[in-house]
Formats: C-alpha cells, structure tokens, sequence
C-alpha cells in the first residue's frame, strides 16, 4: 500500500523561491502591461482620432486594448530571468561532476 502511492516531486529550496519569485515576476509584468496598455488605448482613442484623424486609426477600444496589452507583454518579458535558471542548472551540473571526482566521498569496504 505505501508503494502505490504518488512520488515526491524532489526540488531544493533555492528552486521552490526561484518559482515563487518567477510567479511574482510574472504577476507584476501583467499588472504593468494592464497599466500600460489601457492608459494607451485610453490615449490613442481619444488624442489620435480627434487631433490626427488623418492616420486612418479605425480600431475600436477594446482591440487596441488587447493589442497594446500583447505588444508590451512581449516587450517586457525581459523582466522574467531566465539566465538565472540556466545558470542554476550548470551550477548544479558543475558541483556533480566535483562530487563525482572527490575520492574521499567514496566508502572504502575492507
């Protein structure tokens, strides 16, 4: 019976605050793309087709909402640091292979 039950996902604690980090990262970008892109259309709505009605501008708000809020989502994705799980990862690959090395980790039977 004990067997039959689901493994344990096995992360190390640096990793568990790097994921809650991440999400927090993630939530701040969408608050700011939110912020920045219904000021945006706001703008864009009531300044460009009033002042410059020869730019042919036709979208209605909603559609400039969604996609002011997609093209500063994409430009601000470099708020996320995905350098930092890479560079976790080779840590962790680079103290393997040290630990693999150290001929004092290995038990000696005689």
């Amino acid at each position: 019976m004990l067997n039959s039950q689901e493994g344990r996902l096995k992360q190390s604690k640096i990793e568990l605050l790097m994921n809650k980090l991440i999400l927090i990262i993630l939530g701040m970008q969408t608050i700011f793309c939110l912020v920045t892109a219904s000021l945006s259309a706001w703008y864009t709505n009531d300044y460009i087709k009033v002042y410059h009605s020869y730019t042919g501008y036709t979208y209605a708000w909603f559609v400039t909402f969604i996609l002011i809020f997609f093209t500063y989502f994409v430009l601000l994705n470099t708020l996320i640091p995905i350098s930092l799980i890479v560079s976790l990862e080779f840590v962790k690959f680079i103290q393997i292979l040290f630990i693999q090395g150290d001929v004092f980790m290995y038990h000696n039977e005689q």
